[in-house]
């Protein structure tokens, strides 16, 4: 699949110029999740000016990211899968901030109210997404990422849902308000493990 992309960017001389692959990655993460070309691939508006900057075809999709054992690729394929089979709606009403990363949202929560959140793509983990979270001495914590593995026993609704120290989702948005139309209804019936 990444040779598909690549093919759709164009390899000059081995190199990317990177605000071109920004522009295809948002392209194809686009289509991939929705068949649409409407979303933004970085919900954040500090968008940085990668022109004259290069990439390599090994950087791209060779080499490991700095501290981890896997490649941007091997990463963003994760996410775009993770995404689509998971949080697909939740991703087109806006409801994750998606890419930023983990000192980019500490300083954006930091001066949130106790109880705001964002949902960030994880960095650590492959095909991750974590609830990072202002807490009651408005310091900012990161859940463990979710993966598809624990998408598959309880959606992201409910497991926000079930976490009462998270309120509004950035800016300002109650979390039933953002997520309550994905909730799982509840029966009634208590199930017992006798």
């Amino acid at each position: 699949m990444a040779n598909f992309v690549l093919e759709a960017i164009g390899v000059v001389a081995n190199l990317l110029i990177q605000s071109t692959i920004v522009y295809y990655l948002h392209v194809f993460f686009s289509a991939y999740i929705c068949n649409k070309l409407t979303l933004n691939l970085c919900r954040n508006t500090q968008v940085a000016d990668y022109s004259g900057m290069y990439l390599s075809w090994s950087q791209f999709c060779k080499e490991p990211l700095p501290e981890r054992n896997f490649t941007f690729w091997e990463w963003f394929y994760a996410v775009m899968k993770l995404t689509r089979e998971h949080l697909r709606q939740p991703w087109a009403d806006g409801a994750i901030m998606g890419f930023v990363r983990k000192k980019q949202a500490e300083e954006m929560l930091s001066k949130c109210a106790n109880g705001t959140f964002l949902l960030r793509f994880s960095d650590s983990e492959l095909g991750g997404v974590t609830i990072a979270w202002v807490g009651e001495q408005s310091e900012v914590f990161m859940l463990q990422p979710f993966t598809s593995k624990d998408f598959a026993i309880r959606s992201l609704a409910d497991r926000i849902s079930d976490l009462p120290h998270l309120v509004y989702l950035y800016l300002d948005i109650s979390k039933d308000q953002a997520f309550g139309k994905y909730y799982t209804p509840f029966n009634g019936k208590i199930y017992s493990h006798v």
